[in-house]
């Protein structure tokens, strides 16, 4: 249940399922405890051939010289196989899918995205806004370097007739719109 445990969680279920035949013997002697149906074996092997994709990946991304469009396609690959698998029927596939999209928000961000872009071997894998968002960040860097503060998040965009969503994308259009004509401002003022 552990979202962070996947790894201990497919070596758990794959050690029950190596001694599935063993488990089965000891139930046929009358040990009831460790009893199991064919519908619970074959949820348990499922899951367990799910997380197995989990754990390999995981074990990739820990060697030392990763990239982080290694990282990005790494990650999405696997969020592909569970969302495709959920796709199909699965529901645990769903969760794992689930589980994924919630550390996104957490993960994904425009340092990683400006780093993925000058990756020239994983840009395709960057949507049309993750590639603006990463072509901002190295201005956005530059800009704090100099002293100068990134756009106000109280940009005034009130207007009661647009939704929640609209309203975000306004907002991030206006601090975007902001950000290049102050760095405009910046190489113009530096060139006199």
């Amino acid at each position: 249940d552990d979202e962070t445990s996947w790894g201990s969680s497919f070596q758990l279920l794959d050690r029950i399922v190596q001694l599935q035949y063993i488990i089965n013997k000891m139930s046929n002697c009358g040990n009831q405890e460790v009893t199991l149906t064919v519908a619970q074996w074959t949820q348990m092997t499922g899951l367990r051939d799910l997380l197995e994709k989990a754990y390999n990946v995981a074990l990739r991304l820990q060697y030392s010289d990763i990239t982080p469009g290694y990282f990005l396609r790494k990650w999405s690959g696997l969020r592909l196989f569970y969302d495709h698998h959920a796709g199909r029927g699965s529901s645990q596939a769903g969760e794992l899918a689930s589980s994924m999209k919630l550390r996104e928000d957490q993960l994904f961000n425009e340092p990683l995205f400006a780093a993925v872009l000058v990756d020239v071997h994983n840009q395709d894998l960057l949507t049309n806004e993750q590639k603006v968002e990463a072509k901002e960040t190295p201005v956005s860097i530059a800009l704090r370097l100099k002293g100068i503060q990134p756009p106000s998040q109280d940009v005034d965009i009130s207007d009661g007739n647009k939704s929640d969503e609209e309203m975000k994308q306004l907002l991030k259009k206006r601090r975007r719109e902001h950000m290049w004509k102050v760095a405009g401002e910046v190489v113009l003022f530096q060139g006199k």
